[in-house]
């Protein structure tokens, strides 16, 4: 959900965990999750693969994500 994805990002902000894959696939998060997420995950760049399958994310959380993903490999 919205609300795990916001607690689990909190965490990584303090921890700031060495992920390399990160999978949330059917856990119902919007693109209020998907939000929070690239606060997070923008902040560090060991992610290589992030798997959102299966959740009700629109076009504007996909262009959200886009843009992380460009900004981090620019």
């Amino acid at each position: 959900t919205d609300a795990g994805v916001e607690i689990l990002c909190e965490s990584f902000l303090k921890e700031k965990p060495q992920l390399r894959i990160l999978n949330l696939k059917s856990n119902g998060i919007t693109d209020v999750g998907v939000a929070f997420l690239v606060r997070a995950l923008s902040r560090f760049g060991t992610l290589k693969t992030l798997i959102l399958g299966s959740n009700p994310i629109s076009d504007i959380g996909l262009s959200e994500i886009g843009k992380m993903i460009s900004s981090s490999s620019s």
